[in-house]
């Protein structure tokens, strides 16, 4: 056997044992996913086990499984995120700051800007001392913080033909438009606000007895 011979016997042994390590990795990273996407899903991967036939058919019904399974597991994670927005939303009254004060509630809703009327997402609190709104829930700073005793009023509001769950907070300087995603939030958000507009009068009130009782 000629030194060329060789040579190509050895590049073509070479090119074999290449394509069976290969082979072999990616057997292994499909035997991989398959047990982390079982113990993620144990149900999909039982009805993926019961649907293998031949080797062929074997095969296709397990990539179908796979498939199938990172769809369950991808609506999974998008059901929690929106559960857990919902919590935010409609749990929020249960909620403290770190300096202890109590949040009467928080969540996501759309308001409309003062100057160009766009509509955009922010996240508010409502608080026993003011209705705040931030550009996201991990902002530390409010873009406007508006002090209880500078709003005079919360309802529903149905001047927009295009837009539903809309309600409007009365200031003594501007009136906000905050779209909710359901009715059900915009009434939790206009009774919560009133509210607290009642017990800041409440509170008031008993101030001003208190003064005229020393006076």
């Amino acid at each position: 056997m000629s030194m060329t011979d060789q040579t190509e016997l050895c590049v073509a042994s070479i090119c074999t044992l290449i394509l069976f390590c290969l082979k072999r990795c990616f057997e292994w990273f499909l035997c991989i996913e398959r047990t982390v996407l079982c113990f993620m899903f144990p149900q999909s991967a039982d009805a993926g086990e019961t649907s293998e036939g031949g080797d062929d058919t074997g095969t296709l019904d397990r990539q179908h499984s796979l498939a199938d399974m990172r769809s369950t597991r991808d609506s999974g994670l998008a059901e929690r995120a929106k559960s857990a927005e919902n919590l935010v939303q409609f749990n929020s009254h249960s909620h403290h700051r770190k300096d202890g004060t109590r949040v009467v509630r928080c969540g996501y809703a759309v308001k409309q800007g003062n100057v160009r009327k766009n509509w955009k997402r922010r996240f508010f609190l409502l608080d026993p001392f003011g209705f705040a709104y931030y550009g996201s829930e991990s902002d530390r700073e409010p873009i406007k913080n508006i002090a209880i005793q500078d709003i005079t009023s919360a309802s529903a509001c149905e001047q927009f033909s295009d837009k539903d769950n809309v309600f409007q907070v009365v200031t003594t300087g501007r009136t906000f438009y905050i779209q909710c995603e359901t009715t059900e939030n915009r009434n939790l958000w206009v009774t919560a606000i009133q509210s607290e507009l009642h017990g800041a009068g409440m509170e008031g009130g008993a101030r001003a007895h208190r003064r005229s009782v020393k006076l």
